[in-house]
């Protein structure tokens, strides 16, 4: 991602702090998010904390990833991430009809 090989563009630097799972922690661990990432364990939960562009493609990359992972902080990108989430989950809520 830091080196924009997935083409995540330019953008502000940010701190990317995450709650992960054990298989993303795995991912994580062979392809690094960025070059000072720092994987840390604390009460049997796993954090990831890297300095990454803050772009459109991270956002879809969490997203994509939303299932193994939570955005602790920067706070308004959890926020964003959440809000995306959120709406996402209320298109399930009611059954939709196909015609």
């Amino acid at each position: 991602i830091a080196s924009g090989a997935l083409h995540f563009g330019n953008g502000e630097q940010i701190c990317l702090i995450l709650k992960v799972n054990d298989w993303l922690k795995t991912i994580l661990e062979e392809t690094p998010l960025s070059t000072d990432q720092k994987i840390t364990l604390k009460n049997d939960a796993i954090f990831i904390e890297a300095t990454v562009l803050n772009t459109p493609q991270l956002e879809w990359w969490l997203l994509s990833q939303a299932d193994g992972l939570e955005v602790l902080e920067p706070i308004a990108l959890r926020e964003k991430i959440a809000e995306r989430l959120l709406g996402a989950a209320r298109q399930y809520v009611h059954k939709s009809k196909v015609n």
